[in-house]
């Protein structure tokens, strides 16, 4: 797991990550490549993600609290992130 975290610290300091409604546009504007989801958010929110990228052929990756997501792009109470950038999303993939 703190591979995939550090990879996405890199790929945040690389602005290759999006956050909140930017990274549910980029799902519908099929710009993400990847998404990250987190296991402690809500019910709705997992349902209205899963949804949308299903729907989208976009992947999740879902990793275990919100805390560690958000630690490792320097925000507070983050729950999702889409990267947009798709040597980086295999990267998170493989890893």
């Amino acid at each position: 797991m703190d591979k995939i975290f550090r990879l996405i610290g890199l790929a945040f300091r690389a602005n290759k990550v999006l956050y909140g409604i930017k990274a549910m546009d980029a799902i519908t504007n099929k710009k993400a490549f990847l998404v990250v989801l987190s296991d402690d958010a809500s019910d709705n929110t997992k349902k209205k993600v899963l949804d949308k990228c299903a729907y989208y052929q976009v992947p999740v990756k879902s990793v275990n609290s919100r805390n560690e997501l958000s630690k490792c792009i320097g925000k507070k109470d983050i729950v999702m992130i889409a990267i947009i950038e798709e040597g980086f999303a295999n990267s998170i993939l493989k890893a």
